[in-house]
């Protein structure tokens, strides 16, 4: 049989070749396997440089045996069983990852068992109540042998009751499902170590092994990139790093070292004949401290990389005596030879990896290469989308930060500052840091080039909040220059729309993610998106307004009361039908009843919004009345706004099924929500304000109207009127039982909090209509021109300023909001392969469009008003 050729690592002993050479042969063995099966394999592959190919059909294969597409969980769980079983659990055994996890877990899982009287029986049929366990080792050898010989829960469970193991099935499905972890540990483990492995470097494939030195050698390289960008042969210096990586660990972890520090600490060599708690304070201290340096020296993994100037560099130091000192520069000229000029040692206790890798690489620089060039990984992966000048700008900063940094002695390091999320601990420290120290900001003023300490302090705290990006002052004009406004806004609607505690950063990256893509807009990081959402302002009572009615509402998710009525928790849509003339705008007939779709929110039984038709609601009617509720288009002053988790859909009323929620359940993959069918229709159809609605509304329009008709538009306005002046009847408890009658008014005592500029000026409640979660929400109104200079759409031109619009001449569909109206901004969402795209209206206005009004009234609080 031909040997599989394995890759050559640089700088590692002949041990670790070793076994890096028989892991990369198993691998391999077990992905030809399992490729051919699947008919996936290619004889090209066995070459150690198609390693990142091997992967990704790898994880293609994942994908298709898993079903990961699938929204069935138990598809997903079975084939990850199957996949387990078949493929990873014989790697795991090849790779001895089982026979390390078996060890360190799978002993504790049992003993876990046997603790909680999994295996106990009764002593007698007379008293069950009093058990006895059998013996631990015998038990162990018993269920140790029914593990390795059975491979299905099933006849796990059944031989564990066939030999009397367990009392009864309850019990041994229990030992089942704990000891089971050890199996899946294990396949996860050795499917970790097999793609890290091929996608990345073969120096992975030493985890979980006999190698002493794994974890240094898989630590050192995470640096590799940051090497690749000061070398040309970046994988011969990384040989020499693990060299001496590898040399550093030997000699502070050998024997003559350790005998060293403890003669010159004057440190036991022994473990004291009497207990720790019999010997004296200082005595328990050095003992400790000799039983440490026992097992692992003077090694220390995290000096590779703590900043200059840290106290735990400091207190090293304070160990290494001459004679010390003396002793580890002899071993290291002896395992180095010549490439041991006697700084070795001392770049390590001063700055670590960076002082060697500056050594090696740029021994007449400043000694902070390496430092800027990791910083600028992380510029290039956060900030890649950013302008040139604006990274250059960011980057001139950083140097002067980390200057300032050296030349004040202060331990902090900035690639923390620059990589990871908001609210890190390190960023925390940093501010702390600045507070304590004000030199930072003086300093940082001086060498920055900066007009006073005001800006630098502005500077260096939105470091410490943002990012590398809080460098540039993230104020709200600066944003919209280096933002685009669609991600912005939809960022804040997700922000302004749900709860506190209601949406998780995962949800916001996942769309915003997706609604780039769809824009041909740039991607940004998961820390720009999430530092942009916690820049945005949200104003306090924003869901609910400041009244009576919402007084007793929860408003935050993440403060849990029970049974507390939550604001904006789920909405439920009502259809009702009511006896008014209405004019048909196609057939200028008067129709004499209408539908009202009306929005309530769940927990407080408020009215949202609602939608007028003709007709009886259907999935078009749907939408907009949801449309309504989320952006209040004309009516911003509304006090209650939000994004519900759940919304609950009239199914039965409306004779719908999932097939007609296409276009829902799409707006609520935006709206970051989910599509649900009422399960208490009738419950909502017998609830005073929608009787009220039927009785008292066909009064009120003819009261307005003149006994005369109305059209739909003018029918919504005075619905959303009077819904908003509504009284409701309160009943209140008083002594001797009884109990008497409170009218109060329904929303129009509700003091609402202003809303968004931006929105507020384009006639909206709140940002986001320019987002497919507002697209999809409209009703597709017919066909548009798609020519060279936009979309033409009688007579208007439609534009976007990123999106890419492209193709010859033809007619696409576009989705719009069916009135006409005197909103500033009166875009249309067009379908361009696949894509939902919000387009603008230019200037060049050729035709007048000829529809019915909504016109926007003014707020009876002051700004507006319904009445």
């Amino acid at each position: 049989m031909t040997r599989l050729p394995v890759p050559h690592v640089l700088g590692l002993p002949t041990g670790a070749h070793a076994i890096i050479a028989e892991r990369w042969r198993i691998i391999m063995r077990h992905a030809r396997l399992v490729l051919a099966k699947h008919d996936m394999w290619d004889s090209k592959l066995s070459h150690p440089s198609q390693s990142q190919e091997v992967a990704r059909w790898l994880r293609i294969l994942e994908a298709q045996v898993t079903h990961a597409n699938s929204e069935s969980y138990e598809d997903q769980e079975n084939g990850w069983n199957t996949l387990m079983r078949e493929t990873l659990l014989p790697l795991a055994h090849d790779l001895r990852v089982w026979k390390y996890i078996h060890e360190q877990v799978w002993t504790k899982e049992f003993t876990s068992c046997y603790k909680h009287n999994l295996f106990a029986k009764p002593r007698s049929s007379h008293k069950p109540h009093r058990l006895t366990s059998p013996a631990y080792e015998q038990c162990l050898r018993q269920v140790q042998g029914i593990f390795q010989q059975e491979t299905t829960a099933k006849s796990q469970i059944k031989a564990l009751l066939d030999q009397q193991i367990c009392q009864d099935k309850s019990l041994a499905a229990s030992v089942v499902k704990q000891l089971g972890h050890v199996d899946r540990d294990a396949a996860i483990e050795a499917w970790a170590i097999m793609l890290a492995g091929l996608e990345q470097h073969p120096v992975h494939l030493l985890l979980r092994s006999n190698c002493p030195f794994a974890s240094d050698i898989i630590f050192v390289e995470r640096y590799a990139a940051t090497v690749a960008l000061m070398t040309d042969k970046a994988e011969e210096a990384m040989g020499q790093i693990r060299r001496i990586v590898i040399a550093l660990r030997e000699v502070l972890t050998s024997r003559p070292v350790i005998e060293s520090v403890l003669s010159e600490h004057k440190l036991p060599t022994s473990s004291p004949d009497v207990p720790l708690e019999q010997l004296s304070r200082d005595e328990r201290r050095k003992v400790r401290e000799a039983q440490r340096i026992m097992a692992v020296g003077l090694w220390r993994q995290d000096l590779l990389h703590r900043p200059p100037f840290d106290e735990a560099r400091r207190i090293y130091r304070e160990h290494i005596t001459p004679a010390i000192n003396s002793l580890v520069m002899k071993g290291l000229q002896e395992r180095l030879g010549c490439e041991s000029d006697g700084q070795v040692f001392e770049q390590y206790m001063t700055r670590g990896l960076a002082a060697i890798a500056d050594h090696l690489l740029s021994p007449t620089g400043t000694g902070q290469t390496f430092t800027m060039q990791h910083i600028r990984i992380a510029l290039n992966v956060h900030l890649e989308w950013l302008a040139d000048a604006e990274r250059i700008e960011i980057e001139r900063l950083l140097i002067a930060l980390q200057e300032v940094l050296e030349s004040l002695e202060i331990p902090i390091s900035l690639f923390p500052l620059a990589d990871t999320y908001p609210g890190n601990s390190c960023r925390k420290g940093f501010k702390k840091r600045l507070k304590e120290d004000p030199r930072i900001i003086s300093e940082f003023c001086r060498q920055g080039r900066l007009p006073n300490n005001k800006e630098s302090s502005g500077r260096l705290y939105g470091l410490a909040t943002y990012g590398a990006l809080g460098l540039r002052r993230m104020t709200q004009e600066r944003l919209r220059t280096i933002v685009p406004d669609l991600i912005t806004h939809y960022i804040h609607f997700l922000k302004l729309g749900h709860t506190e505690g209601a949406l998780s950063p995962r949800d916001v990256r996942e769309r915003v993610g997706e609604l780039c893509r769809l824009n041909d807009l740039p991607q940004f990081s998961p820390q720009v998106i999430l530092a942009l959402f916690n820049r945005l302002k949200k104003a306090p009572f924003w869901n609910s307004g400041v009244g009576m009615q919402t007084d007793h509402l929860h408003k935050r998710v993440s403060i849990y009361l029970p049974k507390a009525p939550l604001i904006h928790r789920a909405w439920v849509l009502v259809p009702v039908k009511i006896a008014v003339p209405v004019l048909n705008e196609r057939t200028s007939r008067i129709e004499q009843q209408a539908h009202l779709m009306l929005v309530f929110d769940h927990d407080s039984v408020l009215p949202i919004s609602c939608w007028p038709s003709l007709h009886l609601p259907h999935a078009q009617e749907l939408g907009l009345a949801i449309y309504q509720a989320l952006f209040h288009p004309g009516v911003v002053w509304w006090p209650l706004r939000g994004i519900p988790r759940s919304i609950h859909v009239p199914m039965r009323s409306l004779n719908l099924d999932d097939d007609d929620l296409g276009d829902l359940r799409q707006a609520a993959y935006w709206l970051a929500s989910e599509i649900q069918p009422n399960p208490r229709e009738l419950h909502w159809q017998k609830q005073r304000l929608v009787n009220e609605v039927c009785k008292v509304l066909p009064e009120e329009v003819r009261r307005r109207t003149g006994n005369g008709y109305v059209s739909l538009p003018e029918l919504q306005r005075i619905a959303l009127s009077w819904l908003y002046h509504a009284r409701r009847q309160n009943t209140t408890p008083v002594e001797g039982g009884e109990q008497r009658a409170e009218y109060d008014e329904r929303l129009s005592n509700q003091v609402s909090v202003p809303a968004e500029g931006d929105a507020r000026r384009a006639g909206y409640a709140v940002p986001g209509f320019t987002s497919p979660a507002a697209g999809w929400l409209l009703p597709r109104e017919g066909r548009a021109e798609l020519t060279e200079l936009g979309v033409v759409l009688k007579g208007n031109v439609y534009t976007s300023s990123f999106a890419r619009l492209g193709g010859l001449t033809r007619e696409i569909p576009y989705r719009a909001y069916p009135y006409r109206t005197s909103l500033p901004e009166q875009g249309i969402f067009v379908e361009i392969d696949e894509r939902l795209v919000y387009l603008s209206r230019s200037n060049n206005r050729l035709a007048i469009d000829p529809q019915p009004s909504l016109d926007t009234e003014e707020d009876p609080n002051g700004a507006a008003d319904v009445a």
